[in-house]
């Protein structure tokens, strides 16, 4: 019964030694086709990334080309708009110009000359609508319109609002419009001293010139009380 005992022992000993051996094996090739795999799968990767990049790149370049063309278009748009509305405010302003067509394309080439910095040529040819308007000469005009423009950039306001108060002090003190940078210059040290603003002092100078200028009174000697001027409104 011993020698049974030690017989099929080792005959169970045996067996397991030969599973152990297949299934080393077994594992052996499987670890293998996981390795093949695993190489076929970078290997694919590889090869699509550089499909991928140059794709990618040419959606890119016509994305971005298509996003140009898009800009261009608008551009071109608003520049077609912007040259319909100069002509037309240009075509209103030519008529207060009497000096016939020379004269006009003259002053249309001096406006359109005029720095950008000072406004878009519409505004610009409407501020000299109201410049000419106010019975500025046509040749001291542009010159006029720039000292506004410039005075509208100062004063945080509008070239409207400068040329009227502009115009409304060189016409009540009956001065010559070349002494427009003048004017500007005093009523920009009256702001400064009086603590207020530009439009401020454009709303109530048309009523306060008139009288001053009236009464004898220097627009210079009235700027110098001014700090109260807008409260001499009728």
């Amino acid at each position: 019964n011993i020698k049974r005992s030690i017989n099929e022992v080792s005959q169970a000993t045996t067996q397991g030694a030969q599973a152990a051996s297949k299934y080393s094996q077994g594992f052996n090739k499987l670890e293998k086709e996981v390795t093949k795999a695993d190489s076929k799968f970078k290997t694919f990767v590889k090869t699509l990334g550089s499909q991928v990049i140059p794709i990618m790149a040419g959606m890119g370049a016509v994305m971005g080309l298509q996003a140009a063309m898009m800009k261009l278009k608008q551009s071109f748009t608003m520049a077609m708009q912007a040259g319909e509305q100069f002509s037309k405010q240009w075509a209103a302003t030519s008529t207060m110009i009497m000096g016939g067509a020379e004269q006009i394309a003259e002053m249309k080439e001096e406006l359109l000359s005029l720095s950008p910095v000072l406004g878009v040529s519409t505004n610009l040819a409407g501020g000299l609508y109201q410049v000419l308007s106010a019975a500025i000469p046509p040749e001291a005009a542009i010159n006029f319109l720039a000292v506004s423009a410039k005075t509208a950039k100062a004063g945080v306001t509008d070239t409207f609002t400068a040329v009227d108060a502009l115009t409304t002090v060189i016409n009540a003190y009956g001065m010559k419009a070349a002494e427009v940078s003048k004017v500007s210059d005093i009523m920009f040290q009256t702001v400064f001293r009086g603590k207020l603003t530009y439009e401020q002092l454009a709303s109530s100078i048309g009523t306060v010139a008139t009288l001053a200028a009236k009464a004898g009174i220097d627009f210079e000697d009235l700027s110098a009380v001014s700090p109260g001027v807008t409260d001499i409104t009728v």
